[in-house]
């Protein structure tokens, strides 16, 4: 099927309750002709209701936490996680720091809320505010190692500023937490402007809730109105002083900083206003959602029950708009159920005049977040043609893996170039010899793969870093580029969009050379191709490549395996967004300081691990210098994830062909099936470089890469010398 790029664009930024719901709507079904964008802070959204849970040890962080790149990838939706610079509602462009601008069509702002300001010093080491959620976690864990240091016997003073329902659930669960984390004992304060807790409940159930608190010794402070903060105590209008070892602070919603970049009507707090249908009311392509509209004609409480009922209209309108039908209008309900998590294994629930406590309460609040969150976790990867789902081992082009994935194997590359010499030798050079002066010597690669990920922008940065590994490789530094690129079929505005994202990548990954695209070709096609043409220069003498190693050198290796099967578990929404970051912080890792790492130590035996793995390219440097080697299996580092995707039976669909190197390799049978032996066949995409060193000289190279700050290379195996009696070149103990 070939790809087209879509006429229209939706773009949902922030995907708390209100957008996470219209995107798993689109994973489930397609708007046509439109593409689909996800902007987030971070690649994940947490469930705010079940936070209390969380610190009580009801339930994991985990549970709580939507994962934005599986689900992305289950709706064949693009998520950028760059900062926003500025929104223009009259051009319709969002604007970033560090990449192009993105155009929309429509556009669904659901950034929520942050923590309001109580007049303290936000930079406070000893404050931890709620919101962002995704972060508060962590954030709460580093103040409390922090707190770790002081004497154990110290009473430490936890305060919860606030008042709110959110702010007594806080409270409650709170000393399941510390428990966790302190060996302190310590007393928890919750303070609150008003003249009573839970103000936002009727009188009758913000009583019982306070009787509950003072049961659990947890001290209320009322009419207590923060002025500033000094010497880690809370200094009130009163004059009075709260000292606080910890203060963490819920005191309802503020807008964001986002909303001030976006010049449309707001409320007298800076939230956008919007009318009956979520709307803005000064935007007819803008709707904003949750706890960042504001509908003054019906005022409401920022409240997620709110952000997740607002989704289905949400979704229909949406879809309304784009087919340019009349919206629905949103009736926010006035009552509704309340459970409020007490930490014992009880809640309270109150709706109306009713309220009461148990643990049956508490079984009930958690089967409705249970019950919802459990509709935005493990989401089905996408449907091909036909109806058939993703799975591994595919071959055809829908389901080919991109990026070094899709290269030909290399038996059938070598057989084909056999057939094009006389005497049908085959020798791979990472980049050749075009000019030599005596003095320095021009050198050229290319490289060309289909762009890795839905992310045009992200896609030319791999693949400029990808090309430039292979001068890196040969010693050379990189000097021009030419592109060679195929476009998708579609509209003209987004071809060009594509072809500027494209670029701008690519070209951010030259500058740290200082150099930028000189010229190219460009095609449209049947998917998004990304083609470089590299020129690099290094000294005339240099004498660096495969065919060097001697030995008793040690094999060392500069990034971790499992880049491909990482990336076939993106494209069928089985990787999730912690491993996701982390094959991303890898590919995307500088080439500059491994150049210099080479020339200062002056390294020669070296290549990079691409599309063959690190078994095919390993034994190309064995074969061109006449050695053989061995590997010990624990010693190969794999990235988090991995050993999991393979245990699943994933990988990539050019790993069976890679696996063709298996005959020039000795191994124990049973090494067949284990996860790292899987790894030396897995194609490698802006992968590491492979090198050998003589011992004597491995201290000088770990104190040089701790000099450029890089991570330090893992040895993997020894080079020893060359059998031929059964051309077996690689031994893997």
């Amino acid at each position: 099927m070939m790809e087209t790029l879509k006429a229209k664009r939706l773009v949902l930024l922030g995907i708390g309750h209100t957008n996470a719901y219209v995107l798993r709507k689109w994973s489930m079904s397609h708007c046509p002709d439109t593409e689909l964008v996800c902007l987030s802070n971070h690649s994940y959204a947490t469930y705010s209701g079940m936070l209390p849970a969380v610190l009580a040890q009801q339930r994991s962080e985990h549970e709580m936490q939507i994962d934005l790149v599986k689900l992305c990838a289950a709706a064949s939706a693009r998520l950028i996680t760059s900062p926003i610079k500025t929104i223009d509602p009259q051009a319709q462009v969002i604007r970033f720091d560090d990449r192009p601008s993105l155009s929309y069509d429509l556009l669904s702002i659901g950034v929520g809320s942050v923590t309001a300001p109580i007049g303290t010093d936000s930079t406070d080491p000893n404050f931890v505010a709620i919101k962002p959620m995704q972060t508060f976690l962590q954030r709460l864990r580093n103040q409390l190692a922090n707190m770790g240091e002081m004497d154990s016997e110290k009473e430490l003073k936890i305060l919860v500023v606030g008042g709110g329902v959110a702010s007594v659930e806080i409270a409650l669960c709170l000393p399941a937490f510390l428990k966790q984390h302190l060996v302190n004992p310590f007393k928890i304060q919750l303070v609150t402007s008003r003249d009573r807790i839970a103000p936002e409940l009727p009188a009758k159930a913000s009583g019982r809730l306070f009787r509950l608190i003072n049961q659990r010794s947890i001290n209320v402070v009322i009419n207590a109105r923060v002025k500033t903060s000094k010497n880690n105590a809370l200094e009130l209008e009163s004059g009075e002083q709260i000292a606080g070892d910890l203060v963490i602070t819920s005191t309802g919603a503020a807008p964001p900083d986002i909303l001030e970049k976006v010049e449309l009507p707001k409320d007298p707090c800076g939230f956008l206003r919007i009318d009956a249908t979520l709307r803005s009311t000064g935007s007819k392509t803008i709707f904003a959602v949750g706890d960042c509209g504001s509908y003054l004609e019906q005022p409401f409480v920022k409240s997620g029950v709110y952000a997740v009922r607002q989704g289905p209209i949400l979704w229909q309108n949406l879809l309304r708009s784009l087919a340019g039908k009349p919206l629905l209008s949103f009736s926010p309900q006035r009552k509704f159920l309340k459970l409020v998590n007490l930490g014992d294994g009880r809640a309270l629930a109150q709706r109306g005049q009713f309220t009461a406590v148990g643990k049956w309460a508490m079984t009930w609040k958690h089967r409705i977040d249970d019950g919802f969150i459990s509709m935005y976790q493990n989401p089905q990867p996408p449907m091909q043609p036909g109806g058939a789902n993703h799975s591994s081992g595919l071959t055809h082009l829908d389901d080919q893996c991109r990026g070094c994935g899709c290269k030909l194997e290399s038996e059938s590359l070598s057989k084909g170039i056999e057939r094009t010499t006389e005497d049908g030798q085959v020798e791979f050079q990472d980049s050749v010899s075009v000019h030599n002066d005596g003095k320095k010597e021009l050198t050229a690669s290319v490289d060309f793969f289909t762009a890795p990920f839905p992310d045009p922008f992200l896609s030319g940065r791999i693949a400029a870093l990808h090309a430039i590994s292979d001068l890196v490789a040969s010693g050379s530094n990189p000097i021009a580029a030419l592109s060679t690129l195929v476009l998708a079929d579609g509209p003209q505005s987004r071809q060009q969009e594509q072809f500027a994202e494209i670029t701008a990548g690519i070209n951010q990954e030259l500058s740290q050379f200082s150099v930028q695209i000189g010229g190219g070709h460009t095609i449209i096609g049947p998917r998004t191709e990304i083609g470089l043409t590299v020129m690099g220069q290094r000294d005339a003498e240099s004498d660096i490549g495969k065919h060097r190693l001697q030995d008793g050198d040690h094999l060392f290796l500069t990034k971790p395996l499992g880049i491909g099967v990482l990336m076939a578990a993106q494209m069928r929404a089985k990787c999730d967004a912690k491993n996701y970051e982390t094959l991303l912080s890898y590919m995307l890792a500088p080439s500059k300081p491994l150049l210099e790492l080479l020339k200062q130590i002056g390294i020669n035996a070296v290549t990079d691990i691409t599309g063959f793995g690190l078994a095919g390219h390993l034994i190309e440097m064995l074969k061109s210098s006449k050695k053989s080697a061995s590997v010990h299996i624990e010693s190969v580092p794999i990235m988090p994830g991995v050993e999991a995707l393979f245990q699943q039976g994933l990988q990539s669909t050019l790993a069976p062909g890679n696996r063709k190197q298996d005959r020039f390799i000795h191994r124990k049978h049973e090494l067949v099936d284990h996860p790292k032996y899987s790894a030396l066949f897995d194609p490698q995409t802006c992968g590491g470089l492979l090198f050998g060193l003589a011992q004597h000289r491995i201290p000088e190279m770990m104190s040089a890469a701790d000099h450029l700050e890089i991570p330090i290379p893992t040895e993997i195996g020894i080079v020893g010398n060359f059998c031929a009696s059964d051309d077996r070149y690689l031994s893997v103990l």
